[in-house]
């Protein structure tokens, strides 16, 4: 099985992996590197693979977005086995010190922004100056889990507590995000 489309639509189709396996088989899931600490979560998984990596033998392969034509999925049987995925281990306890920031606090998550190559990105992100007023909320924390702000959001970060520089990859955004209360995200990956 092999991610074909954005972060966001390969995280939303990785509820199919258990179903694949159930048919048998060995299951290996080529994605790009920064979904593999959370792909490695998903259960039907034997083997996984970055992008452009040479796998070996196989006898069939299909794009991850075919998978709900192929279960023929309707509205009634989308996979809704919760969760289907999860924050790595090994990255959940290094982001709890992290977000002690915001002890007693409410503690909200916010991105603004999905990947600026995007189509119609500018149809769907926000900016940053239209969070800022969460940050006037006494019993709230903001951090922004946003990672490559564009220029002319930088100004209006420093009200925020930025965590996107650090954020490697989707396992460290996970793992910040289950110590969170509350995300607020334009974009499916994050969601």
């Amino acid at each position: 099985v092999y991610a074909d489309q954005g972060f966001g639509d390969t995280i939303q189709m990785m509820r199919y992996l258990p179903h694949v396996k159930a048919r048998g088989g060995t299951v290996f899931l080529c994605c790009e590197r920064v979904l593999m600490p959370v792909a490695r979560t998903v259960r039907g998984v034997d083997r996984l693979f970055a992008e452009r990596e040479i796998i070996p033998g196989y006898d069939c392969a299909v794009p991850i977005m075919s998978l709900p034509r192929l279960f023929g999925t309707t509205e009634d049987t989308i996979p809704a086995e919760v969760p289907y995925l999860s924050a790595p281990d090994d990255k959940t306890g290094a982001w709890k010190e992290v977000l002690r920031e915001g002890e007693g606090t409410k503690r909200i998550g916010i991105v603004w922004r999905g990947r600026p190559t995007h189509l119609r990105d500018r149809a769907r992100s926000a900016r940053p100056r239209d969070f800022l007023t969460l940050t006037e909320i006494s019993d709230v924390t903001v951090f922004s889990l946003q990672t490559n702000p564009v220029d002319e959001d930088r100004t209006d970060l420093e009200r925020f507590l930025d965590l996107g520089p650090f954020l490697r990859d989707f396992g460290d955004t996970a793992a910040v995000m289950k110590g969170l209360d509350l995300i607020i995200t334009v974009d499916t990956a994050t969601a």
